[in-house]
């Protein structure tokens, strides 16, 4: 059976991933995580593995005796210390002999460099990219879901990433809207994603993207259907120069902890 390793699997994403891939049982799941083994009704059903992404011949060695085909990160990129972390685990993959597939944290929107003033974090998907574009041994695919639908279903609907609000926040009956808010956005649930990506590993051949969309939705329907719902809401729009209000208001009721620990 092929062994897929899921590194930041005891994170939200990577969580659902692990708990959907060993419900499947069509691969043997490890879980490569910073810390000692966790217990937890998903994670007991994969190998859990400590490791240090420090120390890329380390992390060579955990593929290899493990005999891992396909990585997938999970990991949170939102410092440069995370990002270093998962280019050393790509390195790592490049150099271990029994690993041919890489699936890099990203799990967002197609991202370029010209979204880098909007959000300089996207450079850490951007600089992984570049990396395994540039492997003579590995091939890879970035995954591409939209928003994560289940922000704006919580706290009713199953899921292991931590709340969160995007433009408009259910929970406090408010909304920050980019533009004149009739814009489409994309949006997939993560156990959705988490199966479309299982699919993913009996592909043959990967293209560079591999896009899922759950439902396609405008801010304004989105308000309306939280309305009908909810009841009335506070709306807030902000011109699309003033883009950047939209990133620094949406995101609320959340610690830089837990949004690191929700991904």
């Amino acid at each position: 059976m092929p062994v897929v390793a899921v590194a930041g699997g005891t994170g939200g994403v990577g969580k659902t991933l692990v708990d959907v891939l060993t419900q499947e049982a069509r691969h043997e799941i490890v879980v490569l995580t910073r810390k000692a083994r966790e217990n937890d009704a998903i994670l007991d059903r994969a190998k859990q593995i400590e490791v240090d992404y420090s120390d890329i011949a380390s992390l060579t060695q955990v593929l290899e005796e493990h005999k891992v085909s396909i990585v997938i990160s999970a990991l949170s990129l939102f410092e440069d210390e995370h990002s270093v972390s998962q280019l050393n685990l790509i390195k790592a993959a490049e150099d271990a002999s029994s690993t041919r597939r890489f699936i890099p944290s990203e799990y967002s929107f197609i991202q370029t460099e010209d979204l880098l003033p909007l959000d300089p974090s996207i450079k850490y998907f951007l600089d992984a990219a570049n990396q395994l574009r540039s492997s003579k041994t590995l091939q890879f695919t970035r995954v591409v879901p939209g928003f994560f639908m289940d922000y704006w279903g919580m706290p009713h609907v199953r899921t292991n990433i931590k709340p969160m609000a995007f433009g408009v926040d259910m929970q406090s009956c408010e909304a920050v809207i980019p533009g004149d808010g009739n814009d489409v956005i994309c949006m997939t649930y993560t156990y959705d994603m988490a199966v479309f990506i299982a699919r993913l590993l009996e592909v043959e051949q990967w293209e560079e993207f591999s896009v899922v969309v759950g439902d396609e939705v405008t801010f304004n329907q989105l308000v309306e259907l939280g309305e009908r719902i909810r009841g009335k809401f506070r709306l807030f729009y902000c011109s699309c120069s003033d883009s950047s209000i939209f990133w620094k208001v949406c995101v609320t009721n959340s610690t830089r902890e837990e949004i690191q620990g929700g991904v």
